[in-house]
């Protein structure tokens, strides 16, 4: 797909301190014809301004600016305006690696109906951290692939990291749902893998996935408000299963997504921004589907069974310690992965 035209969306809010080094990141690609729709949704920093300067020097970025109405509602506006054959998605606070994204490009099967790549975590200042390997490889169909979701991390539910066709897209209408705020990447990626056929995965890390306080705020939020947030996150799980024959046990699955995708994050989040409420954490350890799926759970690794045991016990104060060590460590790679390889 060399040269193919890519329409890469950034939803933008508040983060003037990294956009420009974003943006710079995504220009420097060579093996496409490039095109950066940054939609800025309400800031009240100077990022709209950085988005116009580069706009009136570049043309192949776009700056729209909008009322603050949530990133799934600003990413719809993307899609809009998005004229490439390919759409992909790319947080302001990330970048791209502009090298890696050339050898995917040559190695991608335009036939292909949606492309994976892989990813490394970054420090707030930019250091490359630990990568996130997936395998090399093509299926056929979206069943044969999300019967081996696993192989992937699960990151099947995000939206970084992908190529989606345009065409697939716009032809069957398929939008980011304004009207919920959690799991909306999953939402969106299950309505399309309803509509595809192949997918092809390459082990190529070429997005950089910033580790900050404020990306993991909004990158997930936790279902604590009752039905409708926790019912969507097993209307997920439970497509996934049913559509495509997944050989899990549906509760367990829901249960454990529920838990890493929604408690875990959302605990993580609070515990390392000294300008949030420990009520914040109260909140989701008091969440009774939380409770409730994590007494059908058996956790796998030192590390989760720690967590689990720590929520089920409500020991608030243990898991912040542990969530702020963590972090830590994710800023030290030698020490992480000497972590990670004994607690599995």
């Amino acid at each position: 797909m060399n040269k193919e035209k890519i329409s890469i969306v950034i939803p933008v809010y508040n983060t003037e301190k990294y956009i420009k080094e974003c943006i710079e990141s995504i220009l420097k690609i060579k093996n496409a014809d490039i095109e950066i729709i940054a939609v800025n949704d309400g800031s009240t920093d100077n990022s709209f301004k950085i988005l116009c300067e580069f706009a009136n020097k570049d043309k192949r970025v776009i700056a729209i600016n909008k009322k603050n109405s949530g990133v799934s509602d600003t990413r719809n506006l993307g899609i809009e305006k998005a004229s490439g054959k390919w759409i992909a998605f790319v947080d302001s606070d990330d970048i791209i690696d502009s090298k890696a994204f050339d050898e995917l490009i040559l190695k991608a099967d335009e036939n292909k109906d949606m492309i994976f790549f892989t990813f490394s975590y970054m420090s707030e200042d930019g250091k490359p951290k630990e990568k996130v390997d997936y395998i090399n490889k093509s299926w056929d169909s979206a069943e044969g692939f999300i019967q081996n979701f696993e192989i992937l991390d699960f990151q099947i539910q995000n939206v970084w990291c992908k190529l989606y066709k345009s065409e697939i897209i716009k032809n069957n209408n398929i939008k980011f749902d304004i009207k919920i705020s959690v799991a909306e990447d999953g939402a969106f990626n299950m309505d399309y893998y309803r509509n595809i056929n192949s997918i092809q995965c390459l082990n190529f890390s070429a997005y950089l996935y910033r580790l900050r306080p404020g990306s993991l705020i909004h990158s997930v939020s936790l279902p604590s408000k009752g039905e409708e947030s926790y019912k969507h996150y097993c209307d997920f799980i439970k497509y996934m299963c049913t559509s495509f024959k997944v050989n899990i046990e549906d509760y367990k699955t829901l249960s454990s997504f529920f838990i890493n995708m929604g408690a875990i994050n959302k605990i993580a989040a609070v515990s390392i921004d000294k300008n949030r409420s420990n009520e914040e954490i109260k909140e989701v350890l008091n969440n009774e589907y939380l409770q409730r799926a994590i007494n059908g759970t058996k956790p796998v690794g030192i590390y989760k069974k720690i967590v689990y045991g720590l929520i089920k016990r409500k020991a608030l104060h243990r898991l912040k310690l542990l969530f702020n060590i963590k972090f830590s460590l994710l800023s030290n790679k030698k020490i992480y992965n000497f972590v990670k390889n004994i607690t599995g």
